[in-house]
């Protein structure tokens, strides 16, 4: 069963950009959520650069603290 630990986070803050390590981290996020929405903060259409604010919150039953 998938637990996501909150140190998980600090793990998604280092982890280079686009490497399939951060792509598989947001995806235990989603995984493990019960509620998310995505706010779509800017987007360049001359760059094809975008900033994207993903907010939620984890089930209580795939949810450990920091210190588990």
């Amino acid at each position: 069963m998938f637990k996501f630990k909150t140190r998980d986070f600090d793990v998604m803050e280092i982890t280079p950009p686009s490497s399939p390590v951060l792509k598989e981290k947001l995806a235990d996020i989603l995984a493990g959520s019960e509620r998310w929405n995505a706010v779509v903060e800017s987007v360049d259409p001359q760059t094809g650069t975008y900033r994207i604010l993903l907010q939620g919150t984890l089930r209580e039953a795939f949810f450990e603290e920091r210190n588990n």
